[in-house]
């Protein structure tokens, strides 16, 4: 997983803190982050991490009419695995870079029961996001780009299954 993970910088003393200080929640919300208002992520701008801002809140809003528990409080943790603003595309594409598999097992060793996991990318990809999940047994439902079928961009939901060795029902999503 180190491969994952993108290091902060190195800090000149025990004072500073690595990649800068972040904003109060829950103002740090949709506040810049200080590595990209101060420059130091090359090929991220203030105005694309906004532009980014901007689609995601409209990604979200077509995510609520597909999984009406996002607006219920049902899911107390969010972890956004947007990758520096790229897609899971890479993880897939390069075994240098991140596997695929491992990512995916994580995710399934961090979720509980229930838990529910949402994937962005283009249908091929989430063809084998898709094959992977469904060997962990996590229940999968692939949807369109909230523009339209034609846009190559396709949704994949996923929530992970109770079961137990020998249980061939589930308690949840048939």
């Amino acid at each position: 997983m180190e491969a994952c993970v993108t290091p902060y910088p190195e800090t000149t003393n025990s004072d500073q803190v690595a990649g800068g200080e972040l904003k109060p929640f829950p103002e740090r919300l949709n506040a810049i982050p200080p590595r990209i208002a101060s420059g130091s992520l090359p090929g991220v701008s203030v105005e694309s991490f906004q532009e980014d801002n901007k689609l995601w809140k409209k990604h979200v809003k077509a995510y609520k009419r597909v999984n009406k528990l996002l607006d219920t409080r049902r899911y107390r943790n969010i972890l956004d695995m947007n990758a520096g603003l790229g897609s899971f595309a890479a993880a897939l594409e390069s075994s240098k870079i991140c596997n695929a598999e491992d990512i995916l097992l994580e995710m399934d060793r961090i979720l509980r029961p229930e838990g529910a996991v949402i994937f962005r990318d283009h249908a091929d990809i989430l063809g084998q996001v898709k094959r992977i999940a469904a060997g962990m047994r996590w229940k999968t439902k692939m949807v369109d780009h909230e523009d339209g079928p034609l846009i190559p961009e396709k949704v994949l939901f996923a929530v992970k299954r109770y079961w137990v060795v020998g249980d061939n029902n589930s308690t949840i999503l048939r």
